[in-house]
């Protein structure tokens, strides 16, 4: 499991086609303010190259938007490249909280803090002539999509559809620290007049959008290039240039008056694209928890998708030591675990993937094996997982077939059902699998 909000939000974002902008408010200004995204994005923010070979437009994958190649790329050819200047940048969450502060927008977690920067960037009256403040971004945050995410979107009963407990406790934890953050900035919104839905849509997009920079993290929003759709088996790739490129120190060496561009990059993959082909990147190698939490939707035949067996090591020793035959002696599950603990940290993820045991959760059971060979019966790891596999498939409400039916006969009547259903399907799916290998 995914431990904390900030270590939650890394990859980029999902596309999806409708735009994202805030609407309640009589003083909110939702027509764009230049014609052509790609064309603001140089005529405004210096973006390269100058002759783009790409487009915005329709595409077939789930995002319904993305960006096409309109004529043949080269591979690691620079598609777009992006000024960190042009970026909308909070840094990560404060760990230092010795320091005082007199303003609890100072404390706030990095989303919120840029979510309430998207609605007013969005709301109050453009400054001509000048970069300060958010306003000047309009013609891009005009294009911000709407995104539908559990934490944010779902209702309390399309919440209970997932059928997986940890998963729906993530979602509920997100939600609360949506629901507190909205009240330190509610009256601030208010005076825009702007709704606690305007602010939930606005963490969405920051959640299913920012890259993930640097040691001393900041989350990058970055127009144009977070216009790229996600795939399994992506096209392009994201890039962290520094220009000029090579010989930096020797040309600061003589002269200090150079001036050092940071470019964000969207490149061609190793075999280049096809003119019409949509470029897609990766958001990760993630399983689909976090597509379907943050990014809003859940990628079919993802091989890093997992199910998560034990809620923690105490779970498992626990789980363990009752398939156990300790005859006449006794388990030191406190003992055990305390080591596991020692071994493989507080929190492993104790999961299966599609073809196989994850380390931690292998390396665990490889371990309570050996602590326990002396009892009159200990069980083998492959009878551990397929004991836990029939009992979490008992626990779910509906079966594989059930989801089959619902989504074959559009019984799932809005996208939000839809993906629900595939999620919770997906999970049953690497069950059933890993107990017909064992």
């Amino acid at each position: 499991r995914i431990e904390s909000v900030d270590s939650r939000f890394r990859g980029v974002r999902k596309r999806n086609p409708h735009k994202y902008s805030a609407t309640a408010g009589a003083n909110v200004h939702t027509q764009l303010d230049a014609p052509n995204l790609l064309s603001w994005l140089q005529d405004t923010c210096g973006a390269q190259p100058y002759n783009l070979k790409v487009r915005i437009g329709d595409t077939d994958t789930p995002g319904g938007r993305g960006l096409l190649a309109e004529e043949d790329l080269l591979p690691d050819e620079v598609i777009l490249s992006i000024p960190m200047s042009a970026t909308l940048v909070e840094a990560g969450d404060r760990v230092d909280n010795t320091k005082e502060s007199t303003d609890d927008r100072e404390c706030m977690p990095w989303s919120a803090r840029m979510a309430f920067r998207i609605l007013q960037g969005l709301s109050q009256p453009p400054l001509d002539g000048t970069t300060s403040g958010d306003q000047w971004r309009r013609p891009w945050l005009n294009e911000l999509p709407k995104v539908h995410t559990p934490p944010f979107q779902f209702s309390e009963a399309e919440l209970s559809e997932i059928q997986d407990p940890a998963t729906e406790k993530e979602a509920r934890f997100l939600r609360g620290m949506a629901i507190d953050t909205f009240q330190v900035y509610e009256e601030a919104l208010s005076d825009m007049g702007l709704t606690a839905d305007d602010y939930f849509g606005a963490l969405s997009v920051c959640h299913s959008r920012c890259f993930r920079f640097g040691e001393q993290v900041q989350h990058l929003m970055t127009p144009g290039i977070d216009m790229a759709n996600h795939s399994l088996e992506p096209n392009a790739a994201v890039r962290y240039q520094v220009e000029p490129s090579q010989g930096v120190e020797a040309v600061l060496e003589v002269s200090d008056s150079v001036e050092i561009q940071r470019m964000f990059q969207l490149r061609a993959g190793e075999e280049g694209i096809t003119a019409g082909t949509e470029i897609t990147i990766s958001y990760g190698s993630w399983p689909n928890d976090v597509f379907f939490l943050l990014f809003g939707f859940c990628p079919d035949h993802n091989e890093n998708d997992s199910v998560v067996l034990f809620r923690d090591l105490a779970h498992l020793v626990e789980s363990y030591a009752m398939l156990c035959d300790a005859g006449d002696q006794i388990i030191d599950k406190k003992k055990q675990m305390d080591l596991l603990v020692e071994m493989l940290g507080a929190n492993p993820r104790l999961s299966i993937l599609g073809d196989g045991v994850d380390g931690e959760l292998s390396a665990a059971l490889g371990y309570l094996l050996q602590s326990n060979m002396r009892l009159k019966r200990c069980p083998q790891p492959t009878q551990v997982l397929k004991a836990r596999c029939l009992e979490m498939l008992a626990e779910f409400p509906t079966s594989i077939e059930d989801d089959t039916i619902l989504l074959q006969t559009d019984q799932a009547k809005s996208d939000s059902e839809h993906m629900t259903i595939r999620y919770r399907r997906n999970k049953k799916t690497i069950l059933k699998d890993a107990i017909a290998c064992m």
